[in-house]
């Protein structure tokens, strides 16, 4: 009889055992033991940017600064391919120096055709030949290349430059582009009153440039003297885009090359004597 009383009481110990690690290993599959969850990504409005400072304010540049517009752009009218019959007039065309043939052979390049395979070199060379006879829309599409960094080596000085000359020629979208790098100090020093000018420009034509114009208004809202200079240096701009746009005077004509003939006056006639012959 005590053996069998010891089995029961073992047998009873362990149900007793049991009952009390269940809820214990219950409970650490819900808690400490579970397996802990991946981190979850901060987007990048969350994330600690860099930021500016002025005076006062202080924008972030992750974030708050403007954006490049336009993700190709500057093809123009979008139909320079129709001025050409074929490929062959392109070239020609292109051959004699047409800035608007240059400009395309180069967008071809570029984008890759059965007549002009992808090639980037040549795409630069024959923009930059058009861009250097004042084909604006050359100008921009180099712009947003170098800016972009993605066909060539990112280069914000040439970017800056391109930019410049399209946004000169009465490009609005260059305009845009060209207030952004100067307002977050891409590829020069930055400057808010002319990054301001250049978007007050822009956003005449351009419905985004007008977003990104306020968007600096009110950050420089603690600044009125740097407000003011903008809209006077967009006043100056006013003035040298219409200067830009004046027609050139055509060269005047050179004067007739006149030839002075100096009048020939012959020799006094001398007539020879007579000499009477001898008999």
């Amino acid at each position: 009889m005590p053996a069998i009383h010891s089995k029961k009481m073992t047998i009873f110990s362990r149900i007793l055992l049991l009952a009390f690690l269940f809820p214990a290993l219950a409970l650490s599959q819900t808690t400490g033991d579970a397996p802990s969850q991946p981190p979850v990504k901060k987007s990048r409005s969350q994330k600690n940017a860099p930021s500016v400072k002025v005076d006062a304010a202080t924008v972030a540049d992750g974030d708050s600064a403007p954006v490049l517009i336009s993700t190709t752009g500057g093809r123009g009218a979008g139909n320079d391919h129709q001025k050409w019959p074929n490929f062959a007039a392109l070239q020609k065309a292109a051959d004699e120096q047409n800035p608007d043939a240059l400009y395309e052979l180069g967008q071809r390049y570029l984008e890759g055709t059965p007549d002009t395979p992808k090639n980037i070199t040549r795409a630069l060379l024959n923009m930059e030949d058009a861009a250097r006879r004042g084909q604006r829309a050359a100008h921009f599409r180099l712009g947003k290349l170098y800016a972009d960094g993605v066909e060539t080596p990112r280069d914000y000085a040439k970017a800056l430059a391109h930019y410049k000359a399209a946004a000169l020629a009465g490009d609005p979208i260059a305009q845009h582009n060209l207030g952004a790098m100067i307002s977050t100090g891409r590829g020069v020093k930055r400057d808010y009153a002319e990054g301001l000018a250049w978007f007050i420009l822009a956003a005449r034509k351009n419905s985004e440039a007008a977003e990104s114009e306020k968007k600096l208004r009110d950050f420089l809202a603690k600044q009125p003297a740097t407000i003011a200079a903008g809209e006077k240096r967009a006043a100056e701009l006013d003035i040298e885009l219409v200067r830009q746009s004046a027609p050139k005077p055509a060269a005047p004509k050179p004067d007739p090359l006149k030839v002075e003939v100096a009048p020939i006056t012959p020799p006094p006639f001398q007539p020879m004597p007579i000499v009477p012959l001898g008999n």
